[in-house]
């Protein structure tokens, strides 16, 4: 019996995901093609050219009622994540504030992102360098809760907040000082306003000040407003010794020490 080519494997697959007669079915065929996308022996050429279609089965599968299903989804998206981090980087992104995603799938989709932002120094840094017009603006929105269809999206603003602090680790000067102080200004914002709430989002906040200041190269002052700083500063002070939060006072404490060397420098 003549073996099938890769090309007719993933035809296959692709088949199964989209039109498998039972959610189990379906399951299987992401995971199959998460499985020829990430084996080496799979030929290169033949999952380049169904890049596009894979991606969209991805997405579509995000949007699946059953978390069977979207799980599957979510690990394909990953596995494509390795071949095109930009491209998965931005559509990730943008599916953080999709409304017509359960909460618990844009959480995990905002955890993904978190992880991909976190990856230093590698082809995932240099992705998010390439997209951060699309991105970055993407994760503010979703940290300012913009479009969240959920009655407590609190581990969703935390993460995309979290991201945004990785994301400024590994972006260029220019791209800090155009998003700067909208992100201070976020920061600031969620930091006041959840003091008598889920620490989670007080924490993402106050690192996420801590790596701005830290990606400064200039004076803070050169790249935010006096106002907005001195705001900051206040906060940040009070947090450190009033926040009912062990983890936020540490975060606050941080903070503050890296807004002072950069302040006096």
């Amino acid at each position: 019996k003549k073996k099938k080519s890769d090309s007719d494997l993933m035809a296959e697959a692709m088949a199964e995901a989209q039109g498998g007669r039972t959610l189990a079915t379906r399951a299987h065929g992401y995971a199959w093609l998460r499985k020829l996308v990430i084996q080496p022996t799979t030929d290169r050429k033949t999952v380049e050219t169904n890049f596009s279609k894979l991606m969209q089965l991805a997405d579509q599968g995000l949007e699946a009622d059953d978390s069977f299903l979207y799980d599957s989804a979510i690990g394909l998206m990953v596995a494509l994540g390795s071949l095109r981090p930009a491209a998965v980087l931005e559509a990730l992104a943008r599916h953080i504030r999709n409304k017509r995603l359960a909460a618990s799938v844009r959480l995990k989709v905002a955890e993904i992102v978190s992880k991909m932002c976190q990856h230093h120094n590698t082809k995932e840094a240099a992705a998010l360098r390439q997209v951060q017009d699309s991105v970055v603006p993407a994760l503010i929105a979703s940290a300012s809760g913009s479009g969240a269809d959920d009655a407590s999206p609190a581990e969703i603003i935390a993460s995309s907040m979290s991201s945004l602090g990785e994301a400024l680790v590994v972006l260029p000067q220019r791209a800090v000082a155009k998003y700067g102080q909208k992100i201070a200004s976020l920061a600031l914002k969620r930091g006041r306003e959840e003091q008598e709430k889920d620490p989670k989002v007080r924490r993402a906040a106050f690192f996420a000040l801590e790596r701005l200041f830290s990606s400064l190269t200039t004076s803070a002052t050169d790249a935010l407003s006096a106002e907005s700083l001195g705001e900051i500063d206040a906060l940040l002070r009070r947090s450190r010794v009033a926040d009912p939060d062990a983890a936020s006072r540490v975060l606050a404490g941080r903070a503050i020490e890296v807004l002072e060397s950069k302040v006096l420098r």
